[in-house]
């Protein structure tokens, strides 16, 4: 996974250097020290007494001479310093080059200065390669099935370096001391020392674990394309394997190298007792997708199918006989009477259910498939006849068995409705069996829910379902809706001084499972999924089934800085004066444990400044928003742009960057308005331009009763449940093909407010049609309208400012 990065050390020794060693002259030691982090070796010159301890030292050698190439051979005849370095003579110089790169075999010297080093050695820890992935495969085949393997899953794998406990040499200096009050240490000497540590060391090696045990599971409870008898009876599903690893890094990252296993054998029993979930949501989901749970049992059926096998047998015919001129083969039955084999007017009959099959037996057969010939007398000859027939062709196979000398006829489809019913020369070897259900038999599904700040699961919904199709032993649940009405939009604070946690939006959840069968119906054994997290929010229809929402939140599994804010459409945006704003974000990572948003300011006299909110304690999946409103950050400046992200405790990046670039030319009138986004969030929209006001009026009428002051004839007429509905046109100014797309979002809102006097006022837009443009148009103006979701019943003097923009928002 990671290149070796590090430096050999190469230095050098010259052979004149070491002239005085042989007077005892050279550091005032009889003797020559080479010291590295991994051995220490001194050399003596011949003639010097050794005095040392074997304790001590490892080796001594002698050094014969000052000639460089009979030095290098002699320093090569050392086996620690040989093990270690290449030592080669040029010229008046002895060389050593290390064989191995690290910093452990740089030579001392502090303990022999005539060493020249010339390179350091040294090594870099292991690094990841520049967006270093997995991708892993797997592919599958049935033993009863198809020959050529199918891909039935692939992934990008996270890797891990791996770090090993070793155990390391480590050199130490001993120094040995007299017992007090005694005279000198006896036997006792000074010097260098070797012991041994574990250590943790890095080695460089990626690895990646998956487990694909659910993945086998689920293939080989998948029937094999080609059906046959004994899928119905064996009591073990057999299948092969392989994977298929692709080593993949670089900007950007490109197939490098591919592995592949052995093909490996599985086997699972048939009869196993347990249910399974055969499919479910992915561990992050939306509730406005569908959330797809199936079950599979394995115990839904008390009785197992089989498929009828039946045969058709001739006697063995031992002469002819002439019948009206005609010879005619004959035989013996049990009773030792002659019997011709194929009389005149012979019907060979198949009954099975409802069906009769006849074939007549004549001189002369044709192709009609109902007809053969009196005059065979193997079953070899009567076999294309039988394949002829339509009918016996469409339930049966027919295939002849020369070994037993019979033509076998073997039920397309398990049951019992094929089933012979007698006949003549016909046997049954086989007895199908229909399929038999367990009484009663239904799933008990459960579904267990808890909002992000809640402290414990709740059971939302329990209730028992039936398969998808009868005795398939399947049985599919969309959680979707059920979760949906348990969801909520957090409605915004747009002034919020720290990050808000997210927890009317966001919430977990998991199932739990069970089979119900007998005469009197019983739950079996309980099982449960994992936990799993759902977001208020959805995908389009195109998005859902071509985006896959973890790849979407976190696009590089290795690389937290490309997570994403829930926030669609682009990475610039452009705001207008005011303008409130969220970002929206959900924790992907397990070990991210503290988020904060860091905002970069650039002001308009090319300074710049930032901004950092409130650190945030975060668990995965948490959600949280943040404001990133231009209200938050202005000053005395003026803004000419700020960028913001996600940091963690380390200050390192964790999500995206958004930038916003404010827009302070002059537009009026502007209204604001506020809405839920499809991915779960709050956005603001601007429009600007003339708009419209109209008032609708709606009252119901009654008679009043005469007073008795008044004449028969004052009546007059009352209105009564008076309400005035607000109704407005507003035009959307100038937008581009991008804004003009993004308005689908804002009309496909579950909630809607428009921003005026510092609140929020809930609105229903009632334009049918609201959107208009044409491949060619680069700049468009859009209409709409739009009334309040609430009636006046009474009106107090106000005053209407629409380009009032939020500063301090209430809910109205």
């Amino acid at each position: 996974m990671t290149p070796e990065i590090g430096a050999l050390y190469y230095g050098n020794i010259s052979a004149y250097d070491l002239a005085p060693l042989r007077k005892g002259e050279l550091f005032s030691f009889p003797y020559v020290t080479f010291a590295w982090g991994k051995g220490r070796v001194n050399m003596y010159p011949v003639g010097q007494a050794i005095v040392n301890s074997r304790a001590l030292y490892e080796h001594e050698y002698s050094i014969v001479n000052t000639n460089a190439t009979k030095l290098a051979e002699a320093f090569k005849k050392n086996p620690t310093l040989n093990r270690d370095f290449d030592i080669t003579a040029v010229g008046d110089l002895v060389e050593f080059r290390a064989r191995a790169i690290g910093n452990q075999f740089n030579l001392d010297t502090t303990l022999n200065p005539k060493i020249n080093t010339r390179i350091l050695g040294s090594i870099q820890k292991p690094e990841k390669r520049e967006n270093f992935k997995f991708f892993f495969e797997l592919f599958f085949r049935h033993q009863e099935g198809p020959a050529t393997f199918e891909k039935i899953f692939s992934s990008e794998v996270a890797e891990e370096l791996t770090s090993v406990k070793k155990s390391v040499e480590v050199q130490y200096w001993h120094q040995a001391t007299p017992p007090s009050g005694k005279g000198p240490t006896t036997g006792a000497v000074s010097g260098w020392r070797t012991r041994y540590e574990d250590k943790l060391v890095d080695e460089g090696i990626g690895i990646a674990e998956i487990d694909i045990r659910e993945k086998l599971q689920i293939a080989l409870s998948t029937s094999p394309p080609a059906s046959t008898a004994k899928k119905y009876i064996q009591s073990q599903a057999v299948g092969e394997y392989y994977c298929q690893i692709t080593e993949m890094y670089g900007t950007p990252a490109v197939a490098r190298k591919i592995s592949r296993s052995s093909v490996k054998k599985a086997t699972m029993s048939l009869l196993q007792k347990d249910p399974l979930l055969l499919e479910q949501p992915e561990v992050v989901s939306f509730s406005g997708n569908p959330m797809i749970f199936k079950l599979q049992s394995w115990t839904y059926l008390d009785t197992y199918a089989s498929t009828f096998v039946g045969s058709f047998e001739l006697p063995k015919v031992i002469f002819f006989s002439t019948i009206s001129g005609k010879q005619k083969p004959c035989f013996y039955d049990q009773k030792r009477e002659k019997k011709v084999l194929f009389p005149d007017d012979f019907k060979l009959e198949f009954r099975f259910s409802d069906t009769l099959v006849s074939m007549i037996a004549v001189d002369k057969p044709d192709n009609s498939g109902d007809q053969f010939p009196n005059t065979a007398v193997s079953v070899a000859e009567l076999l294309p006849y039988f394949k002829a027939n339509y009918t016996l062709d469409k339930y049966y196979s027919i295939e002849l068995d020369a070994l037993a000398g019979k033509i076998r006829f073997t039920a397309r489809q398990p049951g019992a409705r094929y089933n012979w019913e007698g006949g003549v020369f016909l046997n049954n070897e086989q007895i199908g069996v229909d399929f038999k259900e367990r009484e009663n038999f239904t799933f008990l599904f459960e579904l267990f829910f808890q909002k992000q700040d809640a402290t414990d699961f709740e059971c939302i919904y329990s209730e028992q379902i039936l398969q998808d199709i009868p005795l398939s032993g399947l049985a599919t649940i969309d959680v979707s809706s059920i979760l949906d009405a348990f969801l909520d939009y957090e409605i915004p604070d747009f002034n919020a001084s720290i990050p808000m946690r997210c927890s009317q939006s966001k919430g977990a959840y998991f199932c739990q499972f069970a089979e119900i069968y007998g005469s009197t119906p019983r739950i079996k054994k309980v099982i449960k999924s994992s936990v799993k997290h759902v977001l208020k929010g959805g995908l389009s229809h195109v998005g859902f089934k071509t985006k896959n929402l973890l790849s979407l939140l976190s696009p590089a599994i290795g690389n937290p800085s490309q997570d994403r804010f829930l926030n669609d459409g682009p990475r610039v945006i452009r705001t207008y004066g005011r303008q409130a704003g969220k970002l929206y974000f959900i924790n992907m990572r397990a070990n991210i444990t503290m988020l904060k948003l860091l905002t970069c300011i650039t002001y308009n006299d090319e300074s710049s400044g930032g901004h950092e909110s409130e650190p945030m304690p975060v668990k995965q999946y948490d959600k949280l928003a943040f404001d990133v409103g231009i209200n938050k950050f202005k000053n005395s400046k003026e803004i000419k742009s700020y960028t913001c992200y996600l940091v963690n405790e380390a200050l390192e990046q964790v999500s995206e960057k958004i930038s916003f670039q404010p827009d302070y030319s002059l537009r009026a009138p502007v209204r604001y308005f506020a809405y839920s986004t499809s991915l779960g969030g709050f956005k603001t929209l601007l429009t600007y331009g003339t708009g419209s006001q109209e008032y609708e009026l709606n009252s119901q009428t009654a008679n009043t009763t005469p007073d008795v002051k008044r004449a028969l004839y004052d009546r007059y007429k009352s209105a009564y449940n008076i309400r005035l509905t607000s109704k407005f046109t507003v035009s959307t100014g100038w937008i581009n093909k991008d804004q003009f797309f993004a308005l689908a979002d804002f009309f496909l809102a579950e909630k809607k407010f428009i921003i005026k006097h510092n609140m929020l006022l809930p609105i229903v837009v009632s334009s049918k049609k609201v959107c208009e443009t044409s491949d060619l148009s680069a700049l468009m103006a859009q209409t709409f309208e739009y009334q309040y979701a609430f009636d006046e019943r009474k009106y107090t003097e106000e005053i209407e400012d629409f380009n009032c923009s939020p500063t301090t928002i209430h809910i109205a």
